[in-house]
């Protein structure tokens, strides 16, 4: 039998030269399928579609909203408990992703509760010192 030189300076048998080759096809269609599959798992249906369309469109208005306020530094105070009232507003809009499964919304949420925790303290202890006065 005649050996045929291959890759690395090995010699291969044509036999295993044509095995070679058939694994690499089948190799790349199955990643194309994966990929497939993959971007057909995530467009889902229409209707879906249509729902990742308006999730991520409302994503973009809150990161938009974020960036217009800024630190927070730049506006008038306001009241700790109109402050608060915007937090917990803020909070619902997390609760969904962290279901899905979102980390980032969920240490989102974590932070919030945090800082909602904080407010409420300040509210509280504002409001004994106005029923005192």
């Amino acid at each position: 039998m005649e050996a045929v030189s291959g890759s690395g300076g090995r010699l291969a048998m044509p036999h295993q030269a044509l095995l070679s080759q058939e694994r690499e096809r089948q190799k790349k269609r199955r990643w194309r399928e994966d990929h497939q599959a993959k971007r057909r798992h995530w467009e889902g249906t229409e209707e879906l579609g249509k729902d990742r369309r308006k999730a991520l469109e409302a994503r973009r208005q809150r990161q938009q909203r974020r960036k217009e306020q800024g630190t927070g530094n730049s506006q008038v105070p306001q009241s700790k408990y109109a402050e608060l009232l915007a937090i917990i507003e803020e909070l619902g809009k997390e609760i969904r992703p962290t279901y899905a499964g979102s980390k980032s919304a969920m240490e989102r949420l974590k932070r919030g509760i945090i800082h909602a925790r904080g407010l409420v303290r300040e509210c509280l202890a504002e409001t004994e010192r106005n029923a005192r006065s």
